[in-house]
């Protein structure tokens, strides 16, 4: 039995958008000039200063599950950069939320072709192989990634290895995967150690155990930075969450 967790789940993608894109990405649309992306160093800083307006705002939407509204902000930035690829990255944020995957897809792959070495929209490809069950696939992009951005955030990279667990709970090699497990301490800076557990419990068919886990992790960390790792569960078929439910 699966468990509906009153949660609602961001996703990996947006996680990604936002932490390794997002903040970033927007402080550029308004930066000295040696330092804004060509895609939209032909834009007047009246532009810059509107199309940085409509990014933050679908990012601030994004936490709140809004993906229409976020549409609409961002429909509004690609008339005035339809060749900037976190524009389309964010798009395809937004696609996810709303388990459009296809669409998704497209949006990701189009920032791809704009921005071929962006590792956030390397994460969001990888990640669309992952909630489509192709675990072989997923699993070689996030090796991949591990192995090309060894200095990626503590953030980003424990949940890239949490998902690298799952995949490789999923093709049945559990001996690699408690490798994995084993590399982490309940000393983390996030919440790895504990949820990384919860997915053991859950492989091996334990839910009570498993719940005991997530528990322990949002009473250390806090709801949002586990409800990034329950994100991953549900996707995997362990739990429910609130937005597979509608």
């Amino acid at each position: 039995m699966r468990v509906l967790l009153q949660v609602v789940c961001l996703g990996f993608f947006v996680l990604i958008a936002l932490t390794v894109y997002g903040q970033s990405e927007v402080s550029k649309v308004s930066s000295a000039e040696n330092e804004i992306p060509p895609s939209i160093i032909h834009l007047t800083k009246g532009e810059r200063e509107q199309l940085r307006a409509y990014l933050s705002e679908a990012g601030r939407l994004v936490r709140t599950n809004r993906s229409q509204e976020i549409l609409i902000a961002l429909d509004k930035a690609l008339v005035l950069a339809p060749d900037y690829y976190a524009i389309h990255n964010l798009r395809g944020a937004a696609f996810s939320t709303m388990r459009d995957f296809e669409s998704a897809r497209k949006a990701f792959i189009k920032a791809r072709e704009l921005e071929p070495q962006a590792v956030d929209v390397k994460f969001n490809l990888a990640e669309m192989d992952f909630v489509t069950g192709k675990y072989e696939e997923a699993l070689e992009q996030y090796l991949k990634l591990k192995s090309d951005y060894p200095k990626m955030p503590n953030q980003a990279y424990h949940l890239l290895r949490f998902k690298e667990a799952i995949c490789l709970m999923k093709r049945e090699r559990d001996e690699e995967a408690k490798r994995v497990i084993e590399e982490f301490t309940p000393y983390e800076k996030t919440p790895i150690y504990h949820m990384i557990h919860a997915a053991e419990k859950y492989n091996e068919g334990d839910e009570d155990s498993a719940e005991g886990w997530i528990r322990s992790a949002q009473e250390i960390y806090g709801a949002q930075p586990v409800a990034n790792y329950l994100d991953s569960l549900a996707e995997a078929g362990w739990i429910q969450s609130i937005m597979q439910d509608r």
